[in-house]
């Protein structure tokens, strides 16, 4: 799921057109890397996370998940419940509810796949691709 919101993330990056949220100020998604995470701030998946946040979820899940099949000390995934937030907070970390984190991941790929003939072609992430042909 992380890697979902990397790529609707990417597809966002560089786009005039496209900000979010992001601790009280409109920021876009500038670079790869944990700025494609800000897409959680957006209408996709309707979350407020802190800049921060982001940042700690895409080191602390996304990488060593995808990279390293780990987590990181004092993080943890565990299966709650769908309507709970999909991230939870405590003095050790930021921890994943997967129910949530799935059900807000099915939103935003329908909302995504909703305005993929407008955003994709435009994208620069689409302009990678064919370069990879």
């Amino acid at each position: 799921m992380f890697s979902i919101a990397d790529s609707l993330g990417s597809y966002h990056r560089g786009r005039p057109d496209f900000t979010v949220s992001i601790d009280g100020r409109n920021a876009p998604i500038k670079t790869d890397g944990y700025h494609h995470l800000f897409i959680f701030n957006s209408s996709f998946y309707g979350l407020d996370l802190s800049e921060a946040v982001i940042k700690r979820l895409y080191e602390n899940y996304r990488c060593l998940l995808l990279h390293n099949s780990a987590l990181a000390t004092n993080h943890f995934m565990f299966p709650g419940k769908p309507d709970d937030p999909p991230f939870v907070f405590d003095e050790a970390g930021v921890h994943v509810n997967v129910a949530g984190f799935f059900r807000v991941t099915r939103i935003a790929v329908d909302a995504f796949l909703e305005e993929v003939d407008r955003i994709v072609p435009s994208s620069k992430q689409a302009g990678i691709i064919g370069r990879k042909r």
